[in-house]
């Protein structure tokens, strides 16, 4: 819902397309969003302003492309670059046991990665993570992906995801704008939530969440899970 001169103006994101209960705004006016307003439906319609507004600065840019250009060990023509994002930390410590939800594991990376490679040559995977370590002990070795240095900000991070050709994300929205902002095909772990919650019945819809072009990967802990 969105505060407006210090009144509550909500709007159901499940039943419409755009916020049609705003007011005309008026353009010198500040509005505070609040909840989780990351459904793709919110604002689709103006992805080309988005990505005029939304511009990373030219040391960040640079970053990004010298951890592209970095990864491309071998000099490959035409490399085809693959953004991994990777969210553990509250994930795991809080949210999926709040949410009944299931953590992502190595088969869906290997389906992720698998589904790239058989689509596309010369594929490069780059791995942003809250957790590198993970990402180095379990992804690195076991999958042939560069998992990237710790970056100054995250800002750095995001514009790595942003430059890459298409993207393997978990959840959370840092992972989201990674793919959104860098186009190309994305897939996403699906159905990794408890059904008929009130968490999965009014705040994450995945087809409300997730773009209908990008493709959901379902896993066998998801196929099997009690969800007692």
């Amino acid at each position: 819902y969105v505060v407006l001169s210090g009144k509550e103006i909500k709007t159901t994101w499940r039943d419409e397309c755009f916020c049609a209960h705003l007011p005309d705004p008026p353009l010198n006016s500040t509005y505070f969003m609040f909840a989780y307003p990351c459904s793709y439906t919110f604002f689709d319609h103006v992805e080309d302003e988005i990505r005029r507004e939304f511009q990373f600065s030219d040391e960040v840019r640079m970053y990004a492309h010298q951890v592209l250009q970095k990864a491309n060990v071998y000099h490959l023509q035409n490399a085809t670059y693959v953004g991994i994002h990777v969210r553990r930390g509250d994930y795991q410590k809080r949210w999926l046991s709040i949410f009944k939800g299931v953590a992502v594991n190595i088969e869906y990376f290997q389906k992720a990665t698998e589904y790239f490679r058989n689509k596309y040559q010369n594929v490069i995977f780059l791995v942003v993570s809250d957790d590198r370590r993970w990402c180095i002990e379990n992804l690195s070795g076991r999958l042939g992906v560069h998992v990237t240095q710790e970056a100054s900000s995250p800002i750095h991070d995001l514009a790595v995801l942003a430059h890459c050709n298409h993207t393997v994300m978990t959840y959370g929205t840092f992972g989201f704008w990674g793919a959104y902002l860098a186009g190309g095909e994305v897939v996403y772990f699906d159905k990794f939530l408890k059904l008929n919650t009130s968490f999965s019945n009014n705040n994450f819809i995945f087809d409300k969440m997730y773009l209908p072009q990008w493709k959901g990967i379902v896993t066998t802990n998801v196929s099997l899970f009690s969800w007692e």
